[in-house]
């Protein structure tokens, strides 16, 4: 095999606003199809419909902005016969408003940092005029009156587990608040689960909840290749989020997801760098808020308010009475929406792995759906090895994690084994306002907590039958 020393380059020209044109190092021509270039599209209007003020120049460019980098991030294939299997050079040229403010130097390297840091390539960024006339978000006429005077809470609203669970037990919490959720929806099933979910929040609840829905997708498209991992997703969502709060002059955007995905400690040692995510990741919440923070002159704190509680302690704070009805509309999988009829998440993938662990810790096994498309509780489910890759690899890390716990004092022992857990302490207890002692008891307590019941999770019998069960 023939490794290539230098990573795949990618030049994307986003001059025209809504039109993708890209070039690749390997072939040296442009994949935009003649005539018919492909094209991406985002519908903010509800962002400045719900807050009856139109987006400011800025808010718009960092809308463009994001969704630029998450088309190129989507359209660009991560090449393995390259020697690390992973990295990408970007070069972007993008459309903005104001291209002075986004070419000065230090926010541009700000963003291009931020950006390595959540996918692992390198961006190189230039940014021209933008020649189109303003989207509907910048000049609609408003028809909804605004939410009013009062507190107000806003958050993201990703349809999956966590975000229903955390925002069930926020707004049960305090019921004085007003409660904006805001939704980025790639595709009509994803949105179809959102809606759904806060009409029976709304239902169960009986309170003020105003969801932003913001539909966001690639025209022309699927005539290429996609790039799987999409890191660019979680910048894409932070975004939308923020400029939401920033036009409703809300100071910070909360997040609702378990601090044992937040972290997405990697399973085993071959996974490194964003082999596995880190859209939540406390360093890039913390450098998030601080990039927003400089390119649009609005404090914009971002806060994981569930960074300490496992999958099972947010489904039990919830309750039973508001979780029944939404959890089958809920979805975790890491390829979601499948393909596949009647069959939306994939049933063996890390994420549906911890879904069904926490539902059954929770004691809501029994609400689930039942719209997996590989299910071992079926009598049918025939495992292969691919099936149990992710079932195995987070029976090993649970293990290491109980042999660190093991000992009287395990910190040394975690941030040995998981040397990520260092810089982790210092960015929450930066983005909370904690000591440092603090952070790192919260923390433990949180994983102590996660492992406890990981022997009864019904999944491991499978490992048992197939001798695949960690040492």
């Amino acid at each position: 095999m023939n490794l290539k020393v230098r990573p795949t380059e990618f030049a994307f020209d986003f001059s025209r606003a809504d039109r993708v044109v890209w070039t690749h190092s390997n072939r040296d021509v442009t994949l935009a199809l003649d005539g018919s270039p492909a094209s991406f599209f985002v519908n903010d209007e509800q962002i400045a419909d719900q807050f009856s003020s139109m987006l400011s120049p800025v808010l718009a460019d960092l809308v463009d902005v994001a969704i630029a980098v998450h088309m190129a991030d989507r359209l660009a294939l991560r090449d393995l016969y390259f020697t690390n299997g992973w990295s990408r050079h970007f070069k972007l040229s993008l459309s903005v408003r104001s291209p002075d403010r986004w070419n000065d130097q230090a926010i541009k390297s700000r963003l291009e940092q931020l950006l390595s840091f959540l996918t692992e390539d390198t961006w190189s960024l230039s940014f021209v005029l933008r020649k189109e006339g303003k989207r509907s978000s910048e000049t609609q006429q408003h028809l909804f009156k605004q939410i009013g005077d009062g507190t107000v809470a806003i958050s993201l609203f990703s349809g999956g587990l966590d975000s229903l669970a955390g925002t069930a037990a926020a707004i049960q919490k305090s019921k004085a608040q007003k409660f904006v959720l805001v939704s980025a929806s790639p595709n009509p099933r994803q949105r179809y689960g959102q809606q759904e979910q806060v009409k029976l929040l709304r239902q169960n609840l009986g309170l003020p909840i105003w969801h932003v829905c913001v539909p966001f997708g690639l025209h022309g498209g699927d005539q290429y290749a996609q790039e799987p991992s999409r890191r660019t997703r979680g910048l894409l969502f932070i975004v939308l989020g923020a400029v939401t709060a920033i036009s409703g002059h809300l100071p910070t955007l909360s997040i609702y997801e378990n601090g044992w995905g937040a972290l997405n400690l990697p399973y085993d040692d071959s996974q490194i760098g964003t082999d596995n995510t880190r859209a939540l990741n406390p360093r890039f919440l913390r450098q998030a808020g601080q990039f927003i923070q400089s390119i649009t002159e609005h404090k914009c704190s971002i806060v994981n308010q569930s960074i300490y509680e496992t999958k099972a302690s947010m489904l039990r704070s919830a309750g039973q009475d508001i979780l029944a009805r939404c959890i089958p509309l809920t979805f975790s999988c890491d390829g979601f929406p499948l393909r596949a009829k009647n069959h939306a998440q994939c049933g063996f993938c890390t994420s549906c792995l911890l879904r069904r662990y926490s539902l059954e810790v929770a004691g809501l096994a029994k609400f689930d759906s039942d719209s997996y498309l590989q299910d071992w509780k079926l009598n049918r489910f025939k495992p292969n090895k691919h099936h149990l890759r992710g079932l195995r690899a987070m029976d090993w890390q649970t293990r290491r994690l109980a042999k660190c716990f093991a000992n009287k004092e395990p910190w040394l022992p975690l941030v040995t084994e998981f040397p990520e857990l260092r810089t982790v302490v210092t960015d929450l207890g930066f983005l909370n306002q904690q000591p440092v002692n603090e952070v790192r008891d919260h923390l433990m307590a949180m994983l102590h907590e996660h492992i406890l019941s990981w022997n009864t999770f019904s999944a491991l019998q499978l490992l048992s039958t197939s001798s695949l069960r960690a040492a």
